[in-house]
């Protein structure tokens, strides 16, 4: 299971299985969180009061790269606060690349209110999604889509918000693409006529006004990990800092004596912070074993490469690594839940 840390001020944690981030697919000169249309998805897994937004004014926005649908499905939602019976909004792609946002006024299918637009498949772009008043407005790239109107409250569900998936209808729709800095903002209206799209990471604290409304915000800030076999942002305020430590030659593993933890399984990975252009750095590494939470191994990253790596550990166990950062500039950055790959 990864962790998403919420940096806006309602905070959080994200659980998400078998999550990763792509660094192929970037946006800003960083990697962007992907997901597979078939199983990958992010839940705080409660019903937030801060994500209830069936009165009053509000604003949904980020980036969606969509790549097409999952195998069998006709949805593929980007996040919604929705279940069978149950269902309170959702922001969702069809087939054709179209950005659909749906409301429910008495929680069916059949109550579903809607309001869409075309947007560009294999790409991303930028979107905006919410109600100022009586009117819904829908933005892609900056350009007004369509609009909708309905006057009081639909209805509120008390399903979790997910990201990357919502369950109506006895189907499940998962999204395929990649997505970055989403953002809901409850209490404050979205824009009404056209407006240039951002062209960089959206501000957060002090610079940005609107700050204290947001509910949702997934930029990362902080160290990045990436494991052969998953990768995970640190978020800011994920966590407390470790205390201060020097960083200091290690002496390889005596593998031919470890014989309570050995065996033919590796895993590798990258640190580096995030940045135009992401930045390798020497930071501790911890290897634990996830039944026991015992450290396995422990060492340190590459200062030129960023690059670290567990060989020789027992391929039957999950693990779970750590960077840490010793100045103690950055938050932790954690993977968990990896299973090692067999060296050859």
């Amino acid at each position: 299971m990864s962790l998403l840390q919420d940096i806006s001020p309602a905070g959080g944690i994200w659980n998400a299985p078998y999550q990763t981030l792509d660094t192929v697919n970037t946006l800003f000169g960083a990697p962007s969180l992907s997901f597979n249309g078939v199983d990958r998805f992010w839940s705080q897994g409660s019903n937030r009061v801060e994500h209830q937004l069936h009165s009053g004014d509000f604003v949904i926005d980020g980036f969606a790269r969509f790549e097409g649908l999952g195998p069998g499905y006709g949805l593929a939602a980007i996040l919604g606060k929705a279940a069978s019976g149950n269902q309170s909004y959702y922001l969702a792609v069809s087939g054709d690349g179209s950005l659909i946002f749906y409301f429910s006024t008495n929680g069916s299918g059949g109550g579903l209110i809607g309001v869409a637009g075309a947007a560009p498949v294999g790409s991303f772009y930028h979107f905006e999604v919410g109600r100022a008043g009586n009117t819904f407005y829908l933005f892609i790239n900056g350009v007004l889509k369509g609009t909708t109107n309905y006057s009081g409250s639909f209805f509120n569900s008390g399903e979790p918000l997910n990201i990357g998936r919502i369950n109506v209808g006895s189907y499940e729709f998962y999204f395929k693409g990649q997505l970055r800095e989403l953002r809901i903002k409850k209490g404050v209206a979205p824009h009404t006529a056209g407006f240039a799209p951002p062209t960089a990471p959206p501000a957060a604290g002090a610079a940005d006004p609107t700050f204290a409304n947001t509910v949702l915000f997934t930029r990362g800030d902080a160290l990045l990990i990436n494991s052969s076999t998953k990768a995970l942002g640190a978020f800011k305020g994920a966590g407390t800092p470790m205390p201060t430590a020097a960083p200091k030659a290690t002496r390889g593993p005596r593998h031919a004596r470890d014989t309570y933890h050995g065996g033919r399984g590796i895993i590798i990975g990258t640190v580096y912070t995030k940045g135009t252009p992401n930045t390798p750095v020497q930071r501790r590494v911890r290897l634990m074993r996830d039944r026991d939470s015992v450290v396995i191994r422990e060492t340190w990253s590459n200062p030129a490469t960023g690059a670290y790596a567990f060989p020789l550990i027992d391929e039957n166990q999950k693990y779970t690594v750590i960077a840490l950062d010793h100045t103690n500039d950055k938050r932790a950055a954690i993977a968990d839940n990896l299973t090692p790959d067999l060296m050859p």
